[in-house]
């Protein structure tokens, strides 16, 4: 039998060669130092806040650019455009009918909410850098306005967003943008408006119709209004029309004078607050001098009978 010693060393010739005790000590601190390194860097970059989604989002829709609106041209213009008022999503609760499809009922309401909502969106359509010469608006349909500008692109941008507000610009020759011999652009602009009934608004002017004997008294609340929203109305307007509509009586009164522009769209606004039934039929501002307008307002009232 064949016996193999396991304790006995191999031979000198069959042991295998060992690396040096310093070498393998160099290798072993490079390799330490690697480790080390790499487990610092990821430290790093796990402390480092992540942007949120949210974060991401805003960063790319928020470009901040050198650029600045070129200031609207100050000779006889109207004033920029109020943009105090509450301009959040006018379309809710709109019921998208024609004007020439509503029921009386419908038409009295439409009517009365129709100025208010127009400056509303005059405070959305047009941006900075644009000057109105004249602002016209017609029958509860029809808004017509003469401008200037530095910019055509401003121009552009406002019959764009004029269209996003339900907005039928008209073609030309009454729409249009025009070089004003080196000065800048003029532009005419001419709309269609059917901008539905709105039911959401709290002000539903049915609700609030005064019987006839009641003329006198809502004459006199705008005449008071206009006052202390600092428009200059000339004392007793003027009767235009009056007729029957069923039980209802509807009268038409043109109110005259100056103020600006801000203010009488203050005037507007007041008139809405207040809750008085009354109806701007047809607005017409031309710019006099720097700060000044002349006004002509048509205001259509309904009584009961």
């Amino acid at each position: 039998m064949v016996r193999i010693n396991l304790l006995k060393n191999p031979s000198r010739s069959k042991q295998k060669k060992k690396l040096p005790v310093k070498a393998v000590s160099s290798v072993a601190l490079i390799i330490a130092a690697g480790v080390c390194i790499t487990f610092f860097v990821k430290q790093q970059l796990s402390q480092r806040p992540k942007a949120s989604a949210k974060e991401l989002v805003s960063r790319k829709e928020v470009e901040v650019t050198a650029y600045k609106p070129p200031a609207p041209v100050k000779s006889k213009i109207i004033e920029e455009v109020v943009r105090e008022m509450n301009d959040s999503d006018t379309r809710k609760g709109i019921l998208e009918i024609p004007y020439q499809e509503m029921a009386f009922s419908e038409r009295v309401n439409y009517e009365v909410l129709f100025g208010k909502r127009i400056f509303e969106m005059l405070s959305r359509a047009v941006p900075d850098g644009i000057g109105l010469k004249t602002l016209e608006l017609e029958n509860f349909q029809t808004l017509y306005a003469l401008g200037i500008s530095n910019s055509k692109e401003r121009i552009t941008e406002a019959f764009n967003t004029l269209r996003q507000e339900q907005m039928e610009l008209l073609p030309k020759p009454h729409s249009y943008i025009a070089s004003d011999q080196g000065n800048g652009y003029r532009f005419v602009v001419t709309c269609k408006a059917e901008l539905g009934n709105d039911h959401a608004d709290q002000f539903q002017a049915m609700d609030h119709l005064l019987s006839r004997a009641e003329l006198p008294v809502v004459l006199k609340k705008i005449s008071d209004l206009a006052a202390k929203c600092d428009v200059k109305f000339k004392p007793d307007p003027l009767q235009l029309s009056a007729e029957r509509v069923g039980a209802y009586r509807r009268f038409v009164y043109r109110f005259s004078g100056t103020s600006t522009y801000k203010d009488f769209v203050r005037l507007v606004l007041r008139l809405h607050n207040d809750k008085v039934p009354c109806a701007f039929k047809k607005i017409t501002i031309k710019a006099k001098t720097e700060s000044l307008t002349d006004v002509s307002a048509e205001v259509l009232l309904t009584f009961k009978e």
